[in-house]
């Protein structure tokens, strides 16, 4: 099975998160890898490269924990 097969059947909760000026994976592979996955998110943080986590780590706080909300209030297992 192709990798673009495996991310079209995954069953959890996706969410990417890219810097704005991401030199190593570009937001635009990032924006189309989470076009694969169906339900997928993508947050793109301006002004980060690619340790998002670490550039900018109120933003991806706040990224990651609206999406784990989100997933929470949905029921998500």
């Amino acid at each position: 099975m192709a990798t673009t097969e495996k991310l079209a059947v995954l069953k959890v909760p996706v969410m990417f998160v890219v810097g704005g000026k991401d030199a190593i994976v570009p937001p635009e592979i990032i924006r189309y890898a989470s076009s694969l996955v169906p339900g997928a998110r993508c947050a793109e943080v301006a002004g980060s490269g690619h340790s998002v986590y670490f550039e900018k780590p109120a933003d991806f706080n706040r990224i990651v924990g609206d999406f784990f909300e989100s997933v929470e209030r949905a029921g998500v297992k």
